[in-house]
C-alpha cells in the first residue's frame, strides 16, 4: 500500500511539475506584443482645450520587454487637435526615446534601444496653431502596438522564478495531501466511494466547463472571457461541485466536527468576495467583469451555495440527532 502511495506521488509530481515548467518554457519563449488603444473626446471653450476624458497628458506604462523594441502607432482624429508622443525609459520623464507631433498618423518607429527597462508612453493634446478651432467636440482615436527585440532578462527572470515557486508548492501540496490520506485511517468503505463519486462529480463538472467554453469560442469566433477567468472558473466551480457532493454524502467526517466553522468561514468569504466584486469592477476602467471582478463573482456565488448547504445540512443533523435521542429515550 505504501509502495503504491509513492508511485502515485512521484507520478502526480512529475505530470504536474512537466505542464508548468512547459508552460514557462513557451511563457519565456514568446514574443511580447502589448497592444495598448483608447480614444478621447477633447472638448474646446474659448480656444483651450478644457477636457478630453484623460485631461490634455495621460501616460501608460509598457513592462520591461527586451534590449530593443519597435512601437507601431497609429493615430486618427480631427485635424484641429495635434497629439505628442514621447516614450521614455526613466521615470523622471526625461531624455525619450521616441518623440513625433502629429494629428493622423500610421507609423512604424525604428528599433529604439530600450535596455530592458519599463518604458513610460506620455500623450499629451494642444490644439493646432495652423488652423481656426472652434468650440466643440473632436474625436482622437490611438494604438499603441510594442514588440519586443532580443530576450528580456526581467521577463525570463519572472518567469523562470513563478516557476519554480509553484512547481515547489505543487510537488509539497501533492506530498501532503498524499501522506495525509495515507496516514488518515478515521474513514470506512463507504465514504472512500463517496470521495470518489465527488472526485468524478468535479472532473466532469471541470471537463463540461471547458468543452462550453471551447463551443462558445468555435460557434461565435471567440469568448468574453480571459485565459486567466476560464482556468479560475474552472477551479473554482470543480471545488465547489466536489465539497458539496462530499459534505451531502458525508464522505468526510471533518465536514460535520468542525461544520460551524466552515459555514462561518464560507458565508463570511461569500460577502467579502461579493463586496471585492463591486469594488474592483466600480473602480476598473474595463467594468464591472473585469479579469479579477469576475473571479471575486465567481468565488463569491459558490461560496454562497456551499453555506447555503452547509447551513442545510446542519439543521438536518440536528434534526436527526433529536429525534435518535427521542427514540433513545422512548
Amino acid at each position: 500500500m505504501r509502495g503504491k502511495t509513492i508511485i502515485t506521488t512521484v507520478v502526480s509530481i512529475v505530470f504536474a511539475v512537466a505542464v508548468i515548467i512547459m508552460i514557462g518554457i513557451v511563457t519565456a519563449k514568446k514574443t511580447t506584443n502589448p497592444h495598448l488603444s483608447y480614444g478621447n473626446t477633447v472638448k474646446v471653450e474659448n480656444g483651450q482645450i478644457v477636457d478630453d476624458g484623460y485631461g490634455t497628458t495621460n501616460m501608460d506604462y509598457f513592462n520591461p520587454i527586451g534590449e530593443k523594441c519597435i512601437y507601431t502607432i497609429n493615430i486618427s482624429g480631427d485635424p484641429q487637435i495635434i497629439s505628442t508622443v514621447k516614450v521614455f525609459t526613466d521615470v523622471t520623464l526625461t531624455d525619450p526615446v521616441l518623440e513625433f507631433e502629429c494629428s493622423n498618423i500610421t507609423m512604424t518607429s525604428e528599433e529604439l534601444d530600450v535596455k530592458d527597462q519599463g518604458m513610460y508612453l506620455v500623450v499629451s493634446r494642444r490644439l493646432n496653431d495652423s488652423m481656426e478651432v472652434k468650440d466643440g467636440e473632436y474625436y482622437v482615436n490611438y494604438s499603441f502596438e510594442l514588440e519586443g527585440k532580443g530576450g528580456s532578462e526581467f521577463n525570463n527572470g519572472l518567469v523562470f522564478i513563478t516557476v519554480g515557486v509553484i512547481g515547489a508548492f505543487v510537488t509539497f501540496l501533492l506530498i501532503f495531501l498524499n501522506h495525509s490520506m495515507n496516514s488518515n485511517k478515521d474513514y470506512d468503505e463507504r465514504q472512500l466511494r463517496m470521495r470518489g463519486i465527488a472526485g468524478l462529480n468535479a472532473m466532469i463538472t471541470a471537463a463540461c466547463i471547458l468543452m462550453g467554453f471551447g463551443m462558445v469560442d468555435i460557434t461565435i469566433g471567440g469568448i468574453p472571457f480571459s485565459v486567466y477567468q476560464v482556468a479560475m472558473i474552472t477551479v473554482i466551480v470543480s471545488i465547489t461541485v466536489f465539497t458539496l457532493v462530499s459534505d451531502i454524502n458525508d464522505a468526510y467526517f471533518g465536514f460535520r466536527q468542525k461544520r460551524i466553522a466552515f459555514t462561518i468561514i464560507s458565508g463570511l468569504v461569500a460577502v467579502i468576495q461579493f463586496v471585492s466584486f463591486l469594488f474592483n469592477g466600480l473602480l476598473s476602467s474595463e467594468g464591472l467583469f473585469e479579469n479579477l471582478a469576475t473571479v471575486n463573482l465567481v468565488l463569491a456565488v459558490c461560496l454562497a451555495v456551499i453555506f447555503i448547504e452547509m447551513m442545510i445540512k446542519g439543521i438536518s443533523e440536528k434534526r436527526a440527532a433529536l429525534r435518535e435521542a427521542e427514540d433513545e429515550e422512548s
